[in-house]
């Protein structure tokens, strides 16, 4: 049997996405301001896990699967006003030549999603977009991935932004990075996780021995 190609499994808010002002737009928005989440106190939050979170603003837990199915159609009205980070197309894309095999697996919705990869030219770089991921069951929906694709777990790596990303791959038995571009705290992410990285050169330089990589910019 031929040895399985490396597999990166992308979350896509806040790492491949920049999509921070508008989460924070939409998250006041479907809760009518109830919970205040503004960027001057969104600090404390980025060190929290999700569990934590959701105490801190005393969210109920039999709302959640109302507020993230709202919060999920106001995010993909305003889909196309969402960008990629500066430089992650030609991330994505000299990962894909190295050869890894890449999918998304989001708490977004999936056809949300493609419409961004779409519009960004980058489509063509992922086998598959698999969205509506819970908000505390990612490790769930790691599995499902895995076990659809048929791939095996020992050449999985997930890359994310959150510590539930973190907490997720572990309890499914994957590798993860940690990027610190987006949501959660670059220290609170290395106080769980030993790979986080802070710019994408340095993701590849993780991911890609030294003399394979093809230059950036």
């Amino acid at each position: 049997m031929a040895k399985q190609k490396k597999v990166l499994i992308f979350d896509f808010d806040g790492t491949i996405a920049d999509s921070f002002k508008i989460f924070l737009q939409t998250l006041n928005l479907i809760t009518d301001n109830k919970y205040d989440v503004t960027t001057s106190n969104i600090k404390a939050l980025k060190k929290m896990t999700m569990p934590q979170i959701i105490k801190k603003l005393n969210i109920k837990r039999w709302k959640l699967p109302f507020l993230v199915l709202k919060g999920r159609k106001q995010l993909s009205k305003k889909i196309e006003f969402v960008k990629p980070f500066n430089g992650m197309e030609q991330t994505i894309s000299t990962l894909h030549d190295n050869g890894y095999i890449m999918y998304i697996l989001s708490s977004n919705d999936a056809k949300a999603i493609n419409i961004f990869l779409q519009k960004h030219q980058m489509t063509k770089y992922f086998s598959n977009v698999y969205g509506n991921a819970g908000l505390l069951s990612k490790a769930k929906a790691i599995n499902k991935l895995i076990k659809k694709e048929h791939l095996t777990k020992s050449n999985c790596i997930y890359i994310g932004d959150e510590m539930r990303d973190v907490e997720a791959s572990h309890k499914a038995g994957i590798d993860v990075i940690s990027v610190d571009w987006g949501f959660s705290d670059g220290d609170a992410l290395r106080s769980i996780n030993k790979n986080v990285v802070s710019s994408q050169k340095e993701l590849i330089s993780l991911l890609i021995p030294k003399k394979s990589v093809n230059s950036q910019d």
